[in-house]
């Protein structure tokens, strides 16, 4: 690590950007990440600002942009090398199988989507918490497949996770269960025509909740980055209807994401670094 913070000083100095090079650097290694960061976005980050909007030379900006970028990614990079993380992030996809319980039509089974992004916590032991937000296309469709109803939702699922295996593994099981909330954003029919018009009474109402069930793993594909897939039913509890009752939400969902290191929080202090 002493190499690499060496490495990183040098490339520092011999970066155009960098000018009036300080001479009160921190001792400690961990906190050389957090003191260029700082740094770098005063000096760097306010000339890079300035010449992007007046600088003539437009090639210029574009390298001065290239730098700025890079010192970014290696500070980042920097500082995920010191800390032992606990919390991830990524990207999410997934394909929905859903249905309207009691509805008059649309009471079959369907294919939608969802995409979005998460959060992971695992902690010392087999616990974590997970929260996603998506955008969901779920419904359902008549029994002859004729007809479609597509509702499409933020959803904010909360879940919590226990993994069967502890920390260290690459490939850890685990299960899930939370609660769920969905804003609808809208509903149409197969041919795209919207089914839920303005007015006094809507058809649909424009929150939904729930509670979600599941099981998935984590596989490691290299360090700190992970796979993350799960089999989720989600379970609607609310009455989705305006003008019918008992008609709610139910799906199943496969979803697979991707997580990067975002950092390390501590339950024993609050903090969050």
């Amino acid at each position: 690590m002493a190499q690499v913070t060496n490495n990183l000083r040098k490339g520092f100095l011999k970066t155009p950007l960098i000018e009036n090079f300080p001479t009160n650097q921190p001792k400690n290694e961990e906190n050389f990440p957090r003191f260029w960061a700082g740094f770098f976005l005063r000096t760097s980050g306010t000339r890079f600002l300035k010449e992007k909007y007046n600088h003539k030379n437009s090639l210029t900006t574009m390298k001065r942009s290239a730098y700025f970028l890079l010192m970014i990614a290696l500070i980042l990079t920097g500082r995920q090398a010191i800390a032992q993380e606990n919390v991830s992030f990524g990207p999410i996809v997934g394909v929905n199988f859903s249905r309207l319980t009691n509805h008059p039509i649309y009471n079959d089974w369907k294919v939608g989507n969802s995409a979005g992004i998460f959060i992971n916590y695992s902690g010392e032991s087999r616990l974590g918490v997970n929260g996603q937000l998506l955008y969901s296309r779920i419904g359902g469709e008549s029994g002859n497949g004729a007809s479609k109803g597509h509702l499409d939702y933020i959803q904010i699922p909360i879940m919590g996770t226990y993994y069967l295996n502890g920390r260290g593994n690459a490939l850890r099981p685990k299960l899930m269960a939370g609660p769920y909330v969905g804003f609808l954003v809208k509903a149409v029919n197969e041919s795209n025509v919207n089914i839920n018009p303005e007015g006094a009474a809507r058809a649909y109402k424009g929150v939904d909740a729930g509670a979600a069930l599941g099981a998935g793993l984590n596989y490691s594909l290299k360090n700190k980055v992970w796979l993350n897939a799960d089999l989720r039913y989600n379970i609607g509890l609310t009455n989705v209807m305006t003008n019918a009752s008992d008609v709610h939400n139910r799906s199943w969902g496969l979803n697979v994401g991707v997580s990067f290191p975002l950092g390390n929080y501590s339950p024993k202090t609050g903090k969050f670094r």
